[in-house]
């Protein structure tokens, strides 16, 4: 066996190095060292002799590695990383091999430059004439043929790097013409090598990119910069335009005198499709294909410079589509999105020279309008827009039509900057909403107090859930067969600490809009069963509690959770605890609200459906859903002695739902012909102020030891005057 054959492998990467050291063994015996730093290549060079180094040509110093080696260098770069494959040869080096190809460094290794013999027996030979230094073997690497040999064929291996590196590669005279290039350059380009040559480079350049590129050349050839690198648009012979990356050095002859130039090729035009893809993404919304907010901002910004140079006016529409939530929610979110789309589009159709139109997010979209200078221009602009987003469109077999509000603000009437435009904007569109949907508003001063006061109530609806500033009302529901209380319904009230006791209506539905309502509904929940209990320990039994749930309330998940946490807090049986849903809100996800129901019941919950009459259901619809009761709407009950159409609705309300097993209880009764009517129409139980209004538990204490009973009119008893509590109105306020 002969001498060892030396081999120092300069690689960060350990598994590049493993591969190489099993790629190099060839049957004589080999020794490896592998080196992961610079410092300690250098080390390495200065204190042996190798028969071979290879190097990576990325992580080490490529000029510094050639200037200390006297031994052949084989450097390894990365496919795609052209900087250092153009430094190699650049610097002289006479082999570069693609990481990707480290297994060709076998046929480097016995055939690097003709076939005239194998290169691992000259280097073998080598070893063989190994001269004896103090006791140490060190290979001396000085065969005159191999020497020769390399020297003559120094081009032909570039030629072959040349020809074979994953980039287009060129060799450009100075005047600009291509001289020479590879075959990944010709296909780029879309030409044939010898169809290329001749070509001035300026000619495959784009236009808007050429002064650029000829500024830096001209900085190259003067000596100003070693190199330079730019992204640029390159004309292919279909003369289709593609994005390249191009690196161009100077390559010098032996008296260093500029011979021609090097310029290194990638196609990056998918990464410049990728790359606009991200910023149409960053800048416009998905469904609509409208720019989004932060495109808004941007180009009102310059729109307004724009107006105030021209001394011309800007209006800003605010449109919010209506009622889009339901829809969305009953057609499918995939539906809301197809529709939402097709809104966008109907609004860019709108649109006049010069205008832009941004989706804000949610449902709400803004316009920024060129032509300002009349409010009937705008108005008739606003009419446009409304009607163009009604245009019915067919979703699953129906004919949807969506309206919406716009609030509009002027510049520079309105003010001068972007925030307090869009602000008035949006609050002449809550305006517009006020006037019942499908309208149009302009702003006006008045409307900055009403959105003050907004955001003053928002604020304190908040300290109110901090400061248990809410209380309950309770009033009685009273059978009509007994004259006495069988449930308290628990009404809500705001205890403000300036304005004293709120109605709900003042505030509730700006707590649903806030989500606010989940924590106050939680607290009613369960501090009415705890006041349910205490009245239970007093000795009233088989007293219910009636709680509302608010539709947002109702469909969050864990509704059955906070119910069973409720009852087992209080230590109230789930049969006296009747939860109120509006026939609107379980009908808004019909199996969604069967289920929670179905959860509900079998817990022994009773369930009643309030406000009946009001949303858009049937009894015979409702005959599907695990409901015990339903509540006729105090609407309905209002002029039942009066009106003949009212009397007979509520008297096919009554019967039709004793013919499918439910209760009855009729709300808002205020005086005996009511109360008579329903007596005699079979009614179950009422509730109203006939009997007693809403009052607060220590309050309505007193009047249940009064052991108060109504007479019903279908049972024989003495009369008894009605206690007189004040007011004879409805009551209206109720947690929803």
């Amino acid at each position: 066996m002969g001498k060892p054959f030396n081999v120092l492998i300069a690689m960060t990467c350990a598994d590049d190095a493993a591969t190489i050291a099993q790629v190099l063994q060839f049957g004589c015996p080999l020794y490896f060292e592998r080196v992961e730093r610079m410092d300690a290549f250098e080390r390495a060079l200065s204190g042996s002799r190798w028969n071979l180094v290879v190097c990576d040509a990325a992580g080490f110093d490529i000029e510094r590695a050639l200037a200390l080696s006297p031994s052949p260098i084989v450097f390894i770069a990365g496919d795609d990383d052209a900087d250092s494959i153009l430094s190699a040869l650049k610097a002289g080096a006479r082999h570069v091999v693609l990481r990707s190809r480290i297994t060709d460094l076998a046929d480097i290794a016995r055939n690097p430059y003709s076939n005239e013999s194998a290169f691992f027996e000259k280097l073998h030979q080598a070893v063989e004439q190994t001269a004896v230094c103090d006791g140490n073997a060190e290979t001396a690497f000085a065969i005159p043929a191999w020497t020769e040999s390399a020297r003559q064929s120094v081009d032909e291996q570039f030629h072959v790097s040349f020809d074979f590196v994953p980039v287009g590669m060129a060799h450009i005279s100075l005047e600009g013409t291509w001289l020479r290039s590879n075959p990944k350059l010709c296909e780029i380009m879309g030409y044939g090598e010898s169809e290329l040559h001749g070509i001035a480079f300026h000619v495959c350049t784009h236009p808007d990119d050429l002064p650029r590129m000829l500024e830096l050349q001209t900085s190259l050839l003067v000596g100003k910069i070693p190199s330079f690198s730019m992204e640029q648009r390159l004309k292919r012979s279909d003369n289709q335009t593609i994005w390249a990356r191009l690196t161009v050095s100077i390559m010098r002859d032996d008296r260093n005198c500029p011979c021609h130039l090097i310029a290194a090729v990638e196609d990056i035009t998918h990464l410049k499709k990728i790359e606009e893809q991200f910023h149409f993404l960053a800048n416009h919304d998905t469904l609509t294909k409208l720019p989004n907010r932060k495109s808004l901002l941007d180009q009102l910004g310059h729109q307004l410079t724009h107006a105030e140079s021209a001394g011309r006016k800007l209006a800003i529409l605010f449109l919010d589509l209506d009622r889009f939530k339901l829809i969305n929610d009953s057609l499918g979110h995939a539906n809301g999105d197809r529709l939402m789309g097709l809104c966008g589009q109907h609004i860019a159709a709108c649109l006049d020279a010069g205008d832009f139109a941004a989706r804000l997010g949610s449902d709400e979209f803004a316009i920024v309008c060129s032509d300002a200078e009349s409010m009937g221009a705008i108005s008739a602009y606003s009419e446009r827009v409304l009607r163009a987003i009604s245009t019915p469109v067919q979703i699953e077999e129906m004919g949807i039509s969506i309206t919406g509000c716009i609030g509009i603000s002027v510049y520079p009437d309105d003010g001068d900057d972007i925030s307090t435009l869009l602000r008035k904007a949006d609050s002449a569109m809550y305006r517009a909403k006020d006037a019942g949907g499908n309208h149009f508003r302009f702003y006006t001063s008045d409307m900055d107090v009403s959105a003050i006061d907004h955001l003053l109530l928002e604020n304190d609806l908040r300290r109110a859930i901090l400061c248990d500033e809410f209380v309950l009302h309770y009033q009685p529901q009273v059978d009509l067969d007994t004259g006495k209380m069988i449930a308290m319904e628990a009404l809500l009230r705001w205890n403000h600490p300036i304005r004293g006791i709120i109605a709900p209506s003042e505030f509730i539905m700006l707590a649903e809009e806030t989500g606010l309502i989940v924590q106050i509904g939680e607290w009613v929940l369960k501090t009415a069963c705890m006041q349910a209990k205490s009245w239970q320990n007093m000795g009233m039994e088989q007293l219910r509690i009636a709680v509302n749930l608010s539709p947002r309330q109702f469909h969050k998940q864990d509704l059955v959770q906070v119910v069973m946490e409720a009852l087992e807090s209080s230590a109230l049986a789930p049969e006296f605890l009747e939860l109120e849903i509006t026939e609107s809100a379980i009908m808004h996800k019909v199996e969604e609200s069967i289920l929670t129901l179905q959860h509900l019941k079998k817990m022994g919950v009773k369930i009643s459906i309030d406000d009946f009459g009001t949303g858009y259901s049937s009894l015979s619809y409702l005959k599907e859903f695990p409901i015990d009761k339903i509540k006729i709407d105090q609407s309905f009950v209002e002029n039942i002695t009066s009106s003949p159409d009212n009397a007979a609705l509520a008297n096919g309300i009554i019967a039709l739902a004793h013919s499918i097993k439910l209760s009855v209880t009729a709300e808002g009764v205020e005086n005996r012909g009511q109360l008579n009517f329903l007596s005699l129409s079979q009614c179950d139980s009422i509730q109203g102020f006939y009997f007693c209004t809403p009052l607060p538990a220590e309050s309505l204490q007193k009047f249940i030891e009064q052991g108060k009973s109504l007479d019903t009119g279908r049972k024989r008893i003495e009369q008894e005057k009605p206690l007189d509590m004040g007011r004879r109105r409805p009551e209206t306020s109720k947690l929803h």
